[in-house]
This record gives C-alpha cells, sequence and structure tokens, in this order.
C-alpha cells in the first residue's frame, strides 16, 4: 500500500534466501527512492483478513483474547527501524503500532497485542482485521505515533515516529518470511501447512475453471 499517492517504487520478488526450515522469503527492494512523507504518505506491506475468520478472538466482549504475532525478518543495507502495524475494520476501527528494528541476519521477532474489549469486529466477510508492516514514513507524519501503544485504541497512528526509510537508497532491501498471528501471548513455531491445505484456503478467495475439451 502506497497510501496517498506516496512517490518511490519497490521490486516485490519470492527469494530462496530464508531461515533454517523455509525455503522462500517475501523480497521487498528499493527500485525507486523517496523521501517525501508528509501529511498521510507512507509505505506499507499489508496483510487483510475476513472478519468471519476474526470472532474466536472475542473482541468487543470483556472476554476479548491477545494476540501474538512473530515472524522472520533481515535486511540489507538497511537498519533503520519499520513500524509493525495492527487495526480493526469492519465494525469499530482501533489500532496499535510498534517499533521493530531488523538486523542483517535472520532473526525471529514476536508482538504480542492485548485483547480489545471496545472493538468489535462484525461476522461477516468484509476486511475485519489488517496486519502491516509499515516500511517507510515521515516523523512528522498526520498519524505518527510517538511511541509505541500498550494496546488496541480509537485514536488513529499509522506507525511510530522513529521509522526509517526503506526507500532512501536503492540498495536497501528486506525480506520477511513465517508470519504467524496466534491466539494467546505465546509465539509458537511456525505452522507448515501442506500444498493441498493450503490450495484448499485459497479457493476461498478464488478458483479458475479450465476448458479441458
Amino acid at each position: 500500500n502506497f497510501n496517498n499517492a506516496v512517490g518511490g517504487g519497490l521490486d516485490v520478488s519470492q527469494s530462496s534466501d530464508a531461515p533454517v526450515g523455509f525455503a522462500n522469503s517475501m523480497k521487498l527492494k528499493c527500485q525507486t527512492t523517496n523521501t517525501d512523507y508528509t501529511g498521510t504518505k507512507f509505505i506499507e506491506l499489508r496483510h487483510k483478513i475476513e472478519a468471519r475468520n476474526l470472532q474466536h478472538l472475542c473482541f468487543g466482549t470483556s472476554s476479548a483474547k491477545p494476540i501474538t504475532i512473530s515472524w522472520y525478518m533481515k535486511t540489507v543495507n538497511y537498519t533503520g527501524p519499520i513500524t509493525l502495524s495492527a487495526q480493526t475494520h469492519d465494525g469499530t476501527n482501533e489500532y496499535y503500532v510498534k517499533s521493530v528494528t531488523p538486523t542483517t541476519s535472520w532473526a525471529r521477532y514476536t508482538c504480542t497485542i492485548p485483547g480489545s474489549t471496545t472493538a468489535t469486529i462484525n461476522n461477516d466477510n468484509g476486511l475485519g482485521m489488517s496486519i502491516d508492516f509499515v516500511l517507510a514514513g515521515g516523523s512528522s507524519g498526520t498519524y505518527a505515533a510517538s511511541s509505541d501503544s500498550t494496546g488496541f485504541s480509537t485514536t488513529r497512528v499509522d506507525y511510530r515516529n522513529n521509522i526509517g526509510n526503506l526507500l532512501s537508497n536503492t540498495s536497501n532491501e528486506i525480506y520477511i518470511t513465517g508470519v504467524q498471528m496466534e491466539v494467546g501471548d505465546t509465539a509458537t513455531p511456525f505452522e507448515h501447512r501442506s500444498l493441498g491445505e493450503e490450495l484448499a484456503l485459497c479457493q476461498r478467495y478464488f478458483y479458475k475453471t479450465y476448458d479441458m475439451t
């Protein structure tokens, strides 16, 4: 997501550079630099979660459960902070941000977010929550947070104000793999699904038929 028509460009590809236990990672490399991140301009890698798949979190009730997000990450020629961001949608908009500083070696990162007793997530097929890796933004951006969140809040924040800029140099690269969101406050080993399971889950959203005649 290049928010608010922000400039610059990224090459996105699959890479065989991955930590032990993984075959591939997602590689994001700066193709065209950019330094203008005024207002609501920022760049993020976003994953959208269907609202119906989040009902077991019990958000909006006194039984709201925490979630733990874990992932593997490394960079090349870049060591500035990025932001892990979570946002609820399709009901009550609430926000969470946390600054994370990657290194040039593979490492696993984890973040536990308390459940929200106030954010309602509709029980439908709309967007219920997004998990974002914000890769570039401005320290004085409209919704730049001055500190890490302690939990979900209705105050809009898009990223931390200490964020770096992956698009500052065309040699900058970031690799991410093994992203996992779990219920609870503990990150467990990554759940490797079979190809058949992944295909069936993908077909929930897209299925193409072929004329074999």
